[in-house]
């Protein structure tokens, strides 16, 4: 294997865009020779894709990883030895052995996001900033979703008499507040 080979793992509401993750990989590794194979170790689990690229450009690359928002996790298939201690090192390292080719490879984690980062960064996590009927700009902290398209509800606790508790502000982008 001439070249590095990087599986990268969707994230489970995303399975069914392997086409978009695979060109969104390649479009953040474009610069870097980046190909993505047809196939792959593993390939009989789903839920993954692999890109090709040279092994000087992996120091380049793995930095950049954090941006992708398909996937969560991506590996490294690093080649190792077939002497019979390697399985045994393997099994004490908890390391996971993969056959691919006929030879054998390692998968050293290359990226895998903070499952805590991403919760905190989720959208009913999130400050945003709304404007009340009265023209001030209110802090709301979080938003889920009113059940139709292009529609958002913030909702936060304030003192409307003719409101049951909590109050939502529902807001249509381009159509203003309802």
């Amino acid at each position: 294997m001439n070249d590095s080979l990087l599986i990268f793992y969707l994230r489970p509401g995303r399975r069914k865009a392997r086409t978009v993750a695979t060109a969104e990989a390649l479009s953040l590794l474009q610069d870097l020779q980046a190909t993505a194979p047809a196939g792959g170790p593993l390939s009989e689990t789903g839920g993954l894709f692999w890109v090709s690229m040279p092994w000087d450009a992996l120091e380049t690359a793995l930095p950049r990883l954090p941006r992708l928002g398909y996937t969560y996790a991506v590996d490294l298939l690093v080649p190792i030895s077939e002497h019979p201690s390697s399985f045994d090192r393997a099994r004490d390292a908890q390391e996971q052995l993969v056959r691919w080719h006929h030879k054998l490879y390692r998968l050293a984690c290359a990226y895998k996001e903070d499952a805590q980062a991403v919760r905190e960064s989720a959208p009913d996590r999130r400050t945003f900033l709304l404007e009340t009927s009265a023209g001030t700009i209110r802090p709301v902290r979080g938003y889920r979703d009113a059940g139709c398209p292009f529609v958002m509800r913030a909702c936060w606790s304030i003192s409307w008499p003719w409101l049951p508790e909590p109050h939502c502000l529902t807001r249509s982008p381009g159509l203003g507040e309802s």
